[in-house]
């Protein structure tokens, strides 16, 4: 059964992005018709031009709109830091205390529906920009989720007793090997750059070319993830709360986050506060190069995310369910 409600831009915005799972009306008559399972559409006010087709989760009756806000979390219901009582009173000024008191409250906790449509475009942007060019072998050893600048171990070599001279022919550098099972190909710039090195004799050859510890130390480090989140937090006058709450993610791993200046997130974890953020694909392509990673044509993980910031749809619950039809990990941590 489909039900229809008015509901103000703020609040409509707040459900179509996610931010807002609890819709609280009066127990009336029309309200005691819905059940779990139903569609609610909500018509976006005042010109009621944009729709928002939800599911109907859950149903919850309370007897007044205090035991209601003493029950929830006000962030879901669609309030951000107003107390308690401020909340109390917005609900007074729709209600009277006497429907109130006749009525009893109920909380309808809906989903925004992966509709049939949003279903067909993402299967055809998938489609048109998959780009599957990564070697079986790296998919095989599950690598991919591991960030471009880390992805490659450093080893000393040991000596060959049949070079002679060999620490003479590099005498400022270390020698390395590379180990590959842990490079990952997350980036396809990797790709085209990766070297293979068959000798110990070609690997010194291209160290030729490679610059001394001494000509570094003019190159400017980027801004870890850490700080380039907290600004980014800061730039769209967010709050702390507000911004994990918004990806999904718990409180402690937001504060280690927070602390750790040297944390090294999944990407999981990026894009789910690229969402947070309703970051454009510009900024999520910076906040995920701050981590070591970036937006890759080779896995439908990005593809999806992708798509979801073009058409500038931030509801991570939805975005969630989309990735889990396709057999992808879901965003955030809770």
């Amino acid at each position: 059964m489909n039900h229809i409600m008015k509901l103000r831009e703020i609040y409509f915005n707040k459900i179509k992005d996610g931010e807002k799972i609890y819709e609280i009306r009066l127990n009336d008559e029309k309200r005691k018709l819905i059940s779990i399972g139903d569609t609610l559409t909500f018509l976006k006010e005042p010109n009621h031009t944009e729709t928002l087709e939800t599911i109907v989760e859950e149903l919850i009756h309370y007897n007044s709109f205090e035991e209601m806000t003493n029950s929830l979390d006000p962030y879901e219901i669609g309030f951000d830091n107003e107390e308690k009582q401020s909340i109390i009173d917005i609900y007074h000024s729709f209600y009277s205390t006497e429907e109130e008191n006749k009525y009893g409250v109920l909380a309808i906790k809906v989903k925004v529906n992966y509709t049939d449509k949003i279903k067909f475009d993402l299967n055809n942007y998938i489609n048109s920009n998959f780009q599957d060019d990564i070697p079986p072998f790296f998919k095989n050893k599950n690598l991919c989720n591991k960030p471009t600048k880390n992805n490659i171990k450093i080893k000393k070599l040991t000596n060959n007793p049949n070079k002679q001279n060999t620490n003479k022919s590099i005498p400022s550098r270390v020698k390395m090997s590379i180990s590959f099972d842990s490079i990952s190909l997350d980036d396809s710039s990797s790709k085209d750059s990766l070297s293979v090195f068959d000798s110990e004799e070609s690997l010194e050859s291209s160290l030729d070319f490679m610059p001394t510890l001494d000509s570094l130390t003019d190159i400017q480090i980027e801004k870890s993830f850490s700080k380039t989140l907290l600004q980014m937090i800061d730039s769209k006058n967010m709050s702390d709360s507000e911004c994990y709450k918004r990806a999904n993610i718990d409180r402690k791993l937001f504060s280690k986050i927070r602390c750790n200046d040297s944390y090294q997130p999944t990407k999981k974890t990026v894009f789910a506060f690229a969402i947070a953020l309703k970051l454009n694909i510009s900024e999520t392509k910076q906040l995920l190069e701050s981590a070591g990673y970036s937006l890759s044509r080779s896995f439908i993980q990005d593809i999806i995310v992708e798509y979801f910031i073009i058409h500038k749809q931030y509801n991570i619950f939805l975005i969630n369910e989309a990735l889990s039809e396709y057999g992808q990990q879901i965003l955030g941590s809770v």
